[in-house]
């Protein structure tokens, strides 16, 4: 009895430090064509492989998924990069983080892609946060 109590202990102990936070962002694509995002690790590049992972976005359209730092090989600052063309510059809205919601929205414009990113307020509900 003891020994299973004190395995439950280190268990709850161990997932209290284990705390991993998400972003939650939303892709909100105005182009006319589909848009290829590639949100990738922040640091430096020639001392360190960042992680980086591709979403398409199709045209007119948005998208939401969660940022979480396992996918950004356990860093929590990122940038997100849109591109429509390879031919054209896209442009990418830079230190953003995994403990933040953001919007972002790329436009198109005569030079390219345009990023504006948001950070998004989190709603925190009152009576669940208070004890009963």
């Amino acid at each position: 009895m003891i020994k299973k109590a004190l395995l439950m202990s280190t268990f709850f102990s161990l997932s209290l430090l284990s705390v991993s936070y998400a972003g939650q962002i939303e892709v909100i694509n105005k182009n006319k064509k589909p848009l290829k995002v590639k949100i990738e690790a922040e640091g430096d590049k020639m001392k360190e492989t960042l992680s980086s992972h591709i979403q398409e976005i199709p045209a007119k359209e948005s998208s939401m998924f969660n940022v979480e730092p396992e996918h950004l090989g356990g860093k929590t600052s990122y940038s997100i990069k849109g591109d429509t063309n390879p031919f054209t510059p896209g442009d990418s809205c830079n230190k953003l983080d995994v403990k933040n919601d953001y919007r972002v929205t790329f436009t198109n414009d005569t030079m390219g892609t345009s990023c504006i990113a948001e950070k998004i307020e989190k709603v925190v509900d009152k009576d669940a946060s208070k004890e009963k």
